[in-house]
């Protein structure tokens, strides 16, 4: 919290490894790793001169480490470079306060992030830096209630060291057909009749256009296993839903929201469930019925491998009756006296060498070799 307890950081992880913390008016910093992050705020009641004395003072300190940095909070300033429909004085000096320190404002959308009434306006701004910029992702603004007026803003920063360390290449499939549809329901021709203050914005137009890209996309990487013979994009797409809901609902526990948001939150994950289990339901009928159809062109496809994995062994084992195996004994190993006498063999007395071999081996040895007590050497 900043020396006039209008501006803080609030840590839910304990053991991410904070370096230091410092503290000024009206802002708070925190180091973590290579780069720092503050959070500000700027009360619009004070003079326009006092609001340059506090934007100098927090560029002296981020010059002061000369690290990368993440510039968040509420400056009350107005600036098309943030969202807002217009720029005041304070918007002109924040820009140039931002271009002298190589801060990009990270803001994207139209939502405004200050809400009263009727009132709405863009004041929270997100700076960061040119390496942070790189790195940051799904910046968005949060409705709900928050007990504020403020929106909350969330936003991820990639870890680019644990991106180097992903090797395995990802191979991802469109499911056409349902992003045809989707396109359709989503930019029907209705809306080309609206009036222009109605019609959709560049930045909402692409930010629909990548989720129904994203959601009609299935990313496969080539060490996983093969999925199931009945899966499809549409089960795929009910199967993020279902997780992205799931998450949301146990975000809404954790955090301080009313019980109707914790009980739709819930009732949608439940929802979402339910259309999971029928789509693949549904999968695994429709794919069933096209296995058993191409069976006849195709009697070594998948559907053969398919009912061959169920059949599992062509041949049984061999697991005879107590019965069977007494009987087999009794064949090795007969109890029956022999009545047939076997003849006498001759055996014949056999010369352990002969003359020409007791010749061939005195030839071998070796001269100087003194000969024992027999007259014979010890090796022949």
């Amino acid at each position: 919290m900043d020396k006039k307890r209008n501006v803080a950081i609030y840590i839910r992880n304990k053991n991410i490894g904070i370096q230091s913390i410092s503290v000024g008016e009206g802002y708070v910093c925190i180091k973590w790793k290579s780069w720092r992050m503050y959070g500000c705020y700027c009360s619009p009641n004070i003079p326009h001169d006092e609001f340059r004395g506090y934007i100098d003072v927090l560029a002296e300190d981020i010059k002061l480490t000369g690290l990368e940095a993440i510039v968040a909070g509420d400056f009350n300033s107005k600036s098309p470079l943030w969202g807002s429909p217009r720029t005041d004085v304070r918007g002109e000096d924040l820009t140039e306060w931002a271009a002298e320190l190589g801060l990009n404002a990270i803001n994207v959308g139209d939502t405004p992030t200050f809400e009263r009434g009727n009132t709405r306006s863009h004041i929270d701004i997100t700076w960061a830096t040119n390496d942070i910029t790189e790195r940051v992702q799904d910046w968005k603004v949060l409705r709900g209630e928050f007990f504020t007026f403020h929106n909350h803003i969330y936003f991820e920063i990639t870890d680019k060291i644990e991106c180097r360390r992903r090797t395995k290449r990802v191979r991802r499939f469109l499911y056409k057909a349902r992003f045809v549809q989707m396109l359709k329901n989503q930019f029907s021709p209705s809306e080309e009749k609206t009036s222009p203050s109605e019609k959709t914005s560049p930045s909402e137009f692409i930010d629909r256009l990548s989720r129904i890209n994203r959601e009609c996309t299935i990313s496969v990487a080539e060490e996983h296993r093969d999925v199931p013979y009945w899966w499809n994009g549409d089960v795929e797409c009910k199967r993020r839903e279902c997780h992205r809901l799931r998450r949301e609902m146990t975000r809404k526990h954790r955090m301080q929201v009313s019980a109707i948001m914790k009980a739709n939150a819930e009732q949608a994950y439940k929802n979402a469930k339910s259309d999971y289990k029928h789509a693949i339901i549904n999968a695994k009928r429709s794919q069933w019925t096209t296995l058993l159809r191409e069976l006849n062109e195709d009697i070594w496809g998948d559907g053969f491998k398919i009912g061959m994995r169920h059949l599992g062994r062509l041949t049984p084992p061999y697991n005879p009756d107590m019965s069977r195996k007494v009987d087999i004994i009794k064949q090795l190993f007969s109890t029956e006296k022999r009545t047939g006498q076997r003849g006498k063999c001759q055996v014949a007395e056999v010369p352990l060498f002969n003359k020409e071999e007791l010749t061939s081996a005195v030839k071998k040895i070796k001269t100087g070799k003194a000969p024992g007590p027999d007259h014979l050497t010890a090796k022949l």
